[in-house]
């Protein structure tokens, strides 16, 4: 469910506390690592230093290149994928509900589970693009039902996928906005790029709406109608919420860290300011 990555990147918020209990054991050490893999995270996280570094490399300007590589670096530490597992991880073991995560879990593992992560894994590979784009010009001459659009759309909500996408999107653009300024001789202050982002983001959910629209159509058109309420009804459980809102939050707060090391990277690589300016 969490596969989309950064196009459309995918999830959900934080679940009740469990109370002072003793430190997980092994066996939620377990179930802890499948979530994280059934959500998508052992594929997708490992993806965003090399995707930050792309958009660097596209936006830092061809006077700056002095300042790339450091960037690129500093951009694959802040993200590495050992560190952001970890806290991932870390951050699920202290929401942990065992009877809701069991449940969960017995869902993702039964045979309607299987196929739905069998189908986000496909559409998670990079050939998937070319398909996905070749989905939606059909459109045009064969539009999906309203039902099932209508159906992609309560998907969407169920799993918060564009309250999240939004969120790791914006706090993206503001990691790869202040790296691109901070190349550039006379960067934007902090204030103006988080000011410039913030005016996006009405344009930026409508884009990620849209997009998620035509990729959960493209991902799951081989669920039956009655395959895909039941596919809702475990998000609209109190497991499927529990599995959304926590794997979600806790890759959102582990992306939020990913992002504030980042900028403090950069903050040392900028050249001194002499006294006066």
């Amino acid at each position: 469910m969490f596969k989309r990555t950064l196009l459309s990147m995918i999830a959900f918020l934080i679940a009740s506390p469990v109370g002072a209990a003793p430190t997980p054991g092994p066996a939620v050490q377990e179930s802890a690592e499948s979530l994280y893999r059934y959500a998508g995270l052992e594929r997708q996280v490992p993806m965003l230093g090399a995707q930050i570094e792309q958009q660097l490399r596209s936006e830092t300007p061809a006077g700056a290149a002095a300042m790339l590589e450091p960037m690129a670096a500093a951009a694959h530490r802040a993200f590495g994928a050992p560190r952001m597992k970890h806290e991932i991880l870390a951050d699920l073991r202290k929401s942990w509900n065992p009877a809701l995560a069991n449940e969960a879990l017995k869902w993702l593992r039964s045979p309607i589970g299987r196929q739905v992560i069998q189908m986000e894994e496909a559409a998670s590979k990079p050939e998937s693009q070319a398909a996905l784009e070749s989905f939606a010009a059909t459109f045009a001459t064969n539009p999906p039902e309203a039902q099932r659009v209508e159906a992609m759309r309560r998907l969407d909500r169920a799993t918060r996928a564009t309250d999240l996408a939004l969120s790791i999107m914006s706090t993206l653009a503001r990691a790869i906005a202040h790296g691109a300024a901070a190349a550039q001789p006379g960067p934007a202050s902090p204030g103006e790029i988080d000011a410039a982002i913030d005016g996006q983001q009405a344009a930026m959910r409508k884009a990620i709406e849209g997009y998620n629209l035509v990729s959960f159509l493209h991902t799951y058109r081989d669920l039956s109608s009655e395959q895909l309420a039941e596919y809702l009804r475990f998000f609209d459980s109190p497991a499927g919420k529990w599995y959304s809102q926590t794997v979600g939050s806790a890759f959102a707060r582990s992306m939020e860290s990913a992002s504030e090391r980042f900028a403090a990277e950069l903050v040392a690589l900028l050249p001194s300011t002499p006294p006066g300016r």
